[in-house]
């Protein structure tokens, strides 16, 4: 039996639930939302979770943290919602080493700017990137050419913007802005997503115009049948760092010289688009990697 834990409005759980159902899958559910808040029971002495009264015992989970209802719905409840939630579950989850479950022995804390650093340690090209609020250095870096760089936050959790674009808009202090962000070299499209579902690695491309292209709804999708076997090696040597198993990485083209250059890692990857490109291999790993036959 499959355990599927997330907010009521995910799509990359709907899509899941709809496969699982149509293979005919054991599945229990806890899903929440603007009307969903199931009725859970731990007790940590006996480690028992109950789900409307009922034991869960189940062979293997897949839970995602929900970010989809605070976005709908902006006030810090829902968002201090979303957290205890995944808490709960993820902790029932983490002191149950028998449930099959994806980036069991993951670094929580490993954030951006050294999964970058790390990156470049396993191998990786990346593009020049700087961690920094301080303004005349991040002005020296750029050169003056602020086009040919963008910014993001480093915790993500907003798009990325070219640098130009900020520059007069960002609030500072005795040459300081407000909080570091990441300052990377500009690349361009096509950017590519290569995902790790156990010890597969799937590969889309991805074509937009824009900088980045998930504002952009027109956007193409298609796989890769021949991965370049450097790039699986170093993902998988960057990935076993971190320990995990399921993640998504994003590359995209530097403009001088055609190659790709490492951005990130996600931990917990939106896959349903890339799953309808790939004709379901993504949701046939997940399934496979947690229920294996």
């Amino acid at each position: 039996m499959l355990l599927v834990s997330g907010g009521e409005h995910d799509p990359n759980i709907a899509h899941l639930l709809k496969i699982a159902h149509k293979r005919k899958i054991a599945v229990s559910t806890i899903l929440f939302g603007p009307t969903e808040h199931p009725s859970i029971h731990w007790d940590i002495q006996a480690n028992q979770l109950l789900l409307a009264g009922v034991r869960l015992e189940p062979d293997a989970a897949f839970l995602r943290y929900d970010v989809f209802n605070h976005m709908a719905d902006a006030r810090e409840q829902t968002a201090f919602r979303a957290h205890a939630w995944y808490a709960a579950i993820a902790g029932w989850i983490a002191s149950r080493a028998d449930i099959r479950t994806f980036n069991r022995d993951g670094e929580p804390n490993v954030l951006k700017p050294a999964i970058l650093r790390m990156a470049l340690e396993s191998g990786m090209d990346i593009p020049h990137s700087l961690i920094s609020n301080d303004i005349r250095r991040i002005n020296k870096g750029a050169g003056g050419d602020f086009g040919k760089w963008i910014a993001k936050p480093v915790c993500g959790g907003e798009y990325t913007q070219v640098l130009g674009d900020l520059v007069g808009k960002v609030a500072q202090h005795g040459g300081a802005a407000a909080a570091p962000a990441i300052i990377q070299e500009r690349l361009i499209s096509p950017d590519v997503r290569i995902f790790r579902v156990g010890n597969e690695f799937l590969a889309f491309a991805i074509k937009s115009k824009e900088i980045d292209y998930r504002v952009d709804g027109a956007c193409k999708l298609s796989v890769i049948s021949s991965l370049p076997k450097p790039l699986t090696r170093q993902l998988k040597r960057l990935t076993d760092r971190i320990g995990l198993d399921f993640a998504a990485a994003d590359y995209k083209t530097c403009a001088d010289t055609g190659t790709l250059k490492f951005l990130e890692v996600n931990t917990a990857p939106m896959f349903v688009a890339f799953d309808h490109a790939g004709k379901g291999a993504i949701t046939n790993a997940i399934l496979h990697f947690l229920l294996p036959a």
